[in-house]
């Protein structure tokens, strides 16, 4: 129980978002596509780290969330 968890976060969280997204959302997912992560900036750094290259432009709206901004310019955006 001390030793770190899984990195995508903890399985029978996951296995219940899958059902959820399944069930009300009509998503086909297993627990192995959901990552738990600890909130909306993580997020956005995770989703424009991975969606994102280098000189990418991206837009955001106006007003916005404002800590979009430094994960899209992190990303290289």
């Amino acid at each position: 129980q001390l030793a770190y968890g899984d990195p995508a976060g903890y399985l029978p969280l996951r296995q219940a978002i899958a059902a959820y997204a399944r069930q009300a959302r009509g998503v086909v997912c297993d627990a192995e596509q959901v990552i738990v992560i600890s909130g909306a900036q993580q997020a956005f750094d995770l989703s424009a780290r991975v969606l994102l290259d280098e000189g990418d432009v991206a837009a955001v709206e106006d007003p916005g969330y404002r800590g979009i901004r430094a994960a899209l310019v992190a990303a290289g955006a």
